[in-house]
């Protein structure tokens, strides 16, 4: 039986066809073999789901999750919570980017404060259109560990 991944990145989609260069570019900077990818759409109401089965067909860390249940946004991430066998877990929103980098500075940074139970990155939102959205962009501070 082979080792477990150690991260494991949950991929939910709901009516994601339109978001398919986003999801592609993110699962395709993914270098690390020691990841496994999880996507899962649980309506099925476009062919999303179907373009990633064909495309990462023979990609073993890619793993898709399908269904006709319909289920509620909360009962489908803990479907993905459930199917992750990961050490460490990330959620990746059809509809956001993610640089090559950001999965192995973030295991990085847990892996070097083992107490240390979150771990994230800058948030710069932008609109369908690739523009800012003002007063939406987050850039944490550099790692400190809280004192209680």
């Amino acid at each position: 039986m082979p080792a477990p991944p150690l991260v494991s990145v949950a991929i939910p989609l709901y009516r994601s066809k339109e978001f398919l260069p986003i999801i592609i570019g993110n699962i395709d900077v993914i270098a690390d073999p020691n990841v496994e990818i999880l996507v899962s759409d649980r309506h099925g109401d476009d062919d999303a789901l179907d373009i990633l089965r064909d495309r990462y067909a023979h990609d073993p860390r890619v793993r898709l999750l399908t269904g006709r249940d319909r289920l509620h946004w909360v009962e489908h991430y803990n479907l993905l919570l459930r199917e992750a066998r990961g050490a460490y877990f990330m959620w990746m929103p059809h509809d956001d980017s993610f640089p090559a980098h950001y999965i192995p500075s973030l295991v990085a940074a847990l892996e070097e404060d083992p107490a240390a139970v979150l771990a994230f990155g800058a948030v710069d939102a932008v609109d369908l259109r690739g523009a800012p959205i003002p007063g939406w962009t987050f850039h944490p501070p550099p790692f400190a560990r809280a004192r209680w």
